[in-house]
C-alpha cells in the first residue's frame, strides 16, 4: 500500500487536515499527517525523510508554497511540483512521477485544494516514454 505524508506548515494551514486527511484515506492509501511550523529546519528534516523513503509521497500545504519548492527542488531525487490546479496535480503524477506536491492555500482555494490533493493521490505515475526523459534527466544530475 503507497504510504502518503501530508504536511501542514504553518498553524492557517491545520484546518485541512480532516477534510484531507479523508480524502487520502478514502483513496486506500497509508497515511501519516504532520501538522508543523514551516522552517528551514523542518523542510531538511522532511528531505532526510524522503531520502530514507519513510513514505512514497508527500502532500505539503503551507501559505504560499514558493519555500518548501526551492527548498526540496534542491536535494537529489526530489521531484517536486507547485501546483493550484487538478490537471497539473494529474499530469505532474502521471508524467512527472512527482514524489512531493506542494499547494500555497492563501492562492487556492478550499475546495480547490480538496480537488488537487485527490487528483495527486489518485494518479499512478505512467512511466513508458516519460520514463525515458526523466533518466536522461537523471544523467544530467
Amino acid at each position: 500500500m503507497e504510504k502518503i505524508k501530508l504536511l501542514l506548515l504553518g498553524k492557517n494551514n491545520f484546518t485541512y487536515k480532516e477534510d484531507l486527511s479523508k480524502v487520502i484515506q478514502d483513496l486506500k492509501k497509508e497515511l501519516i499527517v504532520e501538522e508543523a511550523e514551516m522552517s528551514f529546519e523542518k523542510l531538511i528534516e522532511i528531505n532526510d525523510e524522503i531520502q530514507t523513503k519513510k513514505f512514497d509521497r508527500l502532500v505539503i500545504i503551507e501559505d504560499f508554497g514558493s519555500l518548501s519548492f526551492m527548498v526540496l527542488a534542491k536535494f537529489h531525487s526530489n521531484i517536486v511540483a507547485q501546483i493550484s490546479d487538478e490537471y497539473s496535480s494529474h499530469m505532474t503524477s502521471e508524467h512527472n512521477g512527482s514524489n512531493i506536491m506542494v499547494i500555497g492555500s492563501q492562492l487556492t482555494g478550499k475546495d480547490t485544494i480538496h480537488n488537487v490533493v485527490k487528483q495527486y493521490v489518485a494518479t499512478d505515475f505512467a512511466a513508458g516514454r516519460h520514463m525515458v526523459r526523466i533518466d536522461m534527466l537523471n544523467e544530467l544530475i
